[in-house]
Parts: structure tokens; C-alpha cells; sequence
């Protein structure tokens, strides 16, 4: 079942709009008969089976004209909506058990099954859905599920042998869709980017064309992206012309016409534009990135002053407490002695640990409160290699936590907040590779000093050497928890950016709700990017 617009919702159910014949997407009523309550919906319904025949005959007529005229006569599109192609049922129930299993970034916010809520997808939500749906798809679909006419369109066209390959086409595609969207929606391009990109957009004309060849010559949408490419070297990179950023902005603006006069409308919006601007500077103690240092800076001075800084005192929204801006502020902040942890270097401030976990918990997880000879053993191995620590471990308790976040100052302070189970990327000192890691525990540790010091528990990921056939994805292989070839005890210092990096399992036949122990692949998503 589907809502939509009069004229969209024909469009998706394949019937011309509402002011032709019959315009009608629920049954064949004329424009004549609109009114007239003894005519029989249920007799002249437009039932799938009946609507599908009716289409295959229109794709069968010998021309152009011919096909016009049995379309006119039902009130039918020339084509079938490209959504069609799915079948109703099977395919959309297994679909929708993967998508409730699927195993999402942690950082993403709850993204709806698109079955139910494609609709409401917001521009970001849409970006997510093509990320992952390479992996969704390589799980759930069957061939069974897809209509006879177009699995043997995709088999004649891509010359393949028997109907099962066609599964691999569809994933193919949508994995160079995913790639094509992670290229321009890079955030950095360098001289080779423009030259894949512009390969990117051939791979995926070619193959549509042979997937839709009926539909796919006649969208605009279609060749406009063979423009991407010399707008990218125009422009530098593709999100200095992004939709989805000028979408965003026209919702931001859209939102604040009601509350304007609607008799001067740009001029209200520049002077809202120039309030903001000067709130963002006073928040910002004065500072603005586009102006130099050594300019004059009157905001500057009255913070400075004593007797002027009241008036800005109270009434606007200031930095958080716990954010830092400079290192001289540091001694200023209090400091909560809960959950406080020792900084291992200078440049690390306001590090706190969240949702202590229980004893059941840590049973749960394969964790011990008590240290064991083997973790000791590794414990004192990151003391010594961390923080230059080589004495014996007295306090033999340790206290476990779902989070920790932390401030690095550097040139831009970066805020750090990392949960048990995302993945992180560190930089190998020797071949300076980012390496991958899953984070299994975080806790913490109080040393000789009487300090507690945070700790990571990490599995590693390592590179296989081979791809996957369907995605194009790298595999990887996964640490074991036994495994002491990597230590899987680590300062949490070694972490200096938040986690983007996502990880799929590479699932095979006998996986079901939960992934099979003794299959430890995984697929590294390179789908996967910051989404606006």
C-alpha cells in the first residue's frame, strides 16, 4: 500500500494522470462516469495480473503508434514504473528481515525500513540507504522474487548463462551507484578522482541502459551526470555545488518566511543572516576565521573589559563548560572528580567515562572484574609502552564502561566520543597504513599513583587479500579474542578522530538472525562517508 500526490501517485502506479480517460489508478472509470455512483469499481478494477498482461502486450505492438494507441485505450503509461520490477510480497518480507538484523553504524540515528517510510526520507536519509544497500541486497535477494519478464531482459541483454546470475548484476550495479555516490560526495579530490569519476559515471550508463533499455534513454537525470566530472574540476569538489546542502539551506529559509512580514522577504532573511553571524562571533570570543589576527576586534575588547562584559552576560548561549578553547583555560574549568580520567599527554582534556556497566554486564561481554595473570600481563605491557610505566600492578579491579569521550587540542579542537562496538582507524607509525580495530571494552584502571588511566580492548581487522565478487569491497579477517599475535589492550590515546569507518559481515548460507562465530570475515564498507 502506498500514498502519494494525485499526479505522483499515477506516476508510481504506471496510469496516465487524472485528467486523461481514464484516469483512474484504481479502476478503469471515464472521465464521463466520474460522477456516477452505479458504476461498478470491482467489474472494472485495474488488477495487477490484468494490468501486467496489458503491458505485455503494449511491449509486444509492432510500433510506436500501435503502442500509443493500446495505452490510450487503458489509460496506461508506455512503461511500467521501474519500482514495478519488484515483486509485491516475498521479496519485500525478506528485505525487510534483513533491514531489522542489519548491522547499521552506531552513529547513524535510527534510519527507517525504506519498505515503510521511503516517504518521509530526508536527503541524508536517502545517502544511508545507498551506503548499505549493496550488502542488503547481496543477502536477501533471490531471483524468484523479481518478475520472469525482467530477470529474462537482464539475462538476454547481459548475455548470461542462467537466471541465478542476475542477482549478481543488480548488486553489481547498485555497488557502483554506492561508489559513484561516495565520489561525489567526497569532501577531498585529488588529480586521479576526476578521471574515476568520469569512469564511474560510464560503468553506470552502460549498465543501465542495459537494465532499463526502454526507460533509461529518456531521463535527463541520466546524462546530466556525465557533467559531473567537469563541474568537479570546475569547481574543486562536487559538495561546493551540492543538492542535498542547498536543499538543507532552502528548508532553514523556507521555515522562516511565515515569520517574516512576505513583503520584503530578502531583506528580512539578510538581516536574520547578519543577527546570527554577529551571535556566532560573540559565542566565538571574537574570532573569525576569515579575518586575520592582527586586525582590530572591538567584540574582542569588551570581553576583555570588566565593566563593559555584563551586557553580554547572561543573555545568550555560551560555549559548554567542558569545551576548551585554549590551554591556558584548562586550570579554570572545574573539574568532576567522578569518573575522571589522567590525561596520558598534554592535549587531552575533559576525558570522561559513561554507563558503568554491571556484573552481569561483564559477564555477558567475556569479561572478568578481577585481573587475571593474562591480563595482567597485557595491562602491564600497555603501561610500559603508553605511559612509560614499568612498575608492578598493585589494584587488581577493573570497572567497565559502554563510552568515553575526551577533547584533543590541536589547531581546531576535536571532541572524541567513542561506544563499545564501532570501529575505529589508527595510523601504523612504521608503514603510517590506517589499520582497523573494533572496539570489544573500555574500562579503566587505577595504577600505583592512585590515578585511574582508561584502556581499550581491541580486536583487529586485517586484510585478507581478497575482494568480494559481488560488492567489489575488500575482505578482511577478524581477530580473535584468544589471539595474541596483536595486543588487545591499548591506551584509548591512540584514537585522535571520531569513528567513520564501517564494517559489514560477510555473510554466507548459514547465517540466519545472528552471524555465525565460526565466520569471522567482514567486509570493510567503501561505500561509506559523511553524510550531509
Amino acid at each position: 500500500m502506498g500514498t502519494a500526490d494525485l499526479p505522483q501517485g499515477n506516476d508510481i502506479a504506471g496510469i496516465k494522470r487524472h485528467n486523461a480517460e481514464y484516469g483512474c489508478r484504481t479502476c478503469k472509470v471515464s472521465q464521463s462516469q466520474l460522477s456516477d455512483a452505479d458504476f461498478d469499481i470491482f467489474q472494472n478494477g485495474r488488477y495487477h495480473h490484468l494490468t501486467s498482461r496489458i503491458y505485455d502486450e503494449i511491449k509486444t505492438a509492432r510500433n510506436s503508434t500501435t503502442k500509443k494507441n493500446i495505452a490510450q485505450e487503458y489509460g496506461l503509461c508506455l512503461n511500467p514504473n521501474i519500482l514495478d520490477d519488484l515483486a509485491q510480497k516475498s521479496g519485500l518480507d525478506a528485505l525487510h528481515s534483513t533491514w531489522l538484523i542489519f548491522e547499521m553504524p552506531r552513529n547513524w540515528k535510527r534510519i527507517q525500513s525504506p519498505i515503510t517510510h521511503l516517504d518521509s526520507y530526508w536527503m541524508s536519509d536517502s545517502l544511508r540507504l545507498v551506503m548499505i544497500m549493496p550488502f542488503i541486497l547481496s543477502r536477501c535477494l533471490n531471483t524468484t522474487q523479481l518478475k520472469q519478464c525482467f530477470v529474462i531482459t537482464v539475462k538476454n541483454n547481459f548475455e548470461l548463462t542462467n537466471s541465478r546470475q542476475v542477482k549478481a548484476v543488480i548488486v553489481k550495479t547498485w555497488s557502483l551507484f554506492a561508489r559513484l555516490y561516495a565520489k561525489v560526495f567526497a569532501n577531498v579530490f585529488h588529480k586521479s578522482d576526476y578521471q574515476a569519476l568520469d569512469q564511474l559515471v560510464i560503468k553506470l550508463t552502460r549498465i543501465l541502459n542495459k537494465i532499463y533499455p526502454d526507460m533509461i534513454t529518456t531521463l535527463p537525470n541520466i546524462h546530466v551526470l556525465q557533467h559531473l566530472p567537469l563541474i568537479a574540476a570546475t569547481y574543486g569538489t562536487l559538495q561546493n555545488v551540492s543538492v542535498s546542502l542547498k536543499e538543507m539551506m532552502h528548508g532553514v529559509y523556507k521555515r522562516m518566511i511565515p515569520h517574516t512580514n512576505k513583503k520584503n522577504v530578502e531583506f528580512d532573511l539578510i538581516k536574520r543572516d547578519n543577527i546570527l553571524q554577529g551571535l556566532r562571533y560573540v559565542i566565538d570570543n571574537g574570532y573569525n576565521a576569515r579575518i586575520p589576527e592582527g586586525g582590530g576586534n572591538c567584540i574582542r575588547s569588551i570581553l576583555k573589559d570588566e565593566q563593559l562584559i555584563c551586557l553580554l552576560e547572561g543573555w545568550y548561549i555560551s560555549v559548554p563548560a567542558h569545551h576548551i578553547t585554549r590551554l591556558e583555560e584548562y586550570n579554570t574549568v572545574e573539574q568532576e572528580q567522578e569518573n575522571v580520567i589522567e590525561p596520558p599527554q598534554e592535549c587531552f582534556f575533559n576525558i570522561r567515562v559513561h554507563k558503568k556497566w554491571n556484573t552481569k554486564r561483564i559477564e555477558k561481554e567475556g569479561f572478568v572484574k578481577k585481573i587475571s595473570n593474562e591480563i595482567q600481563k597485557n595491562l602491564y605491557e600497555a603501561y610500559r609502552h603508553y605511559l612509560n610505566k614499568e612498575t608492578a600492578i598493585s589494584f587488581k579491579t577493573l570497572e567497565y564502561y559502554d563510552a568515553i569521550s575526551y577533547t584533543i587540542i590541536k589547531e581546531d579542537n576535536v571532541d572524541i566520543n567513542i561506544h563499545v562496538g564501532e570501529v575505529i582507524d589508527i595510523e601504523d607509525d612504521g608503514t603510517k597504513n590506517r589499520e582497523y580495530a573494533i572496539i570489544r571494552g573500555i574500562f579503566t584502571h587505577q595504577a600505583n599513583d592512585y590515578k585511574k588511566y582508561a584502556f581499550f580492548i581491541l580486536d583487529w581487522y586485517y586484510d585478507t587479500g581478497r575482494i568480494d565478487d559481488l560488492t567489489g569491497c575488500k575482505i578482511y579477517g577478524l581477530q580473535e579474542s584468544k589471539d595474541v599475535l596483536w595486543p588487545h589492550i591499548h591506551s584509548f590515546h591512540i584514537v585522535d578522530r571520531n569513528p567513520h569507518v564501517h564494517f559489514v559481515h560477510n555473510c554466507k548460507a548459514n547465517c540466519t538472525n545472528e552471524h555465525k562465530t565460526n565466520n569471522l570475515e567482514y567486509l570493510r564498507n567503501e561505500f561509506f562517508y559523511l553524510a550531509v
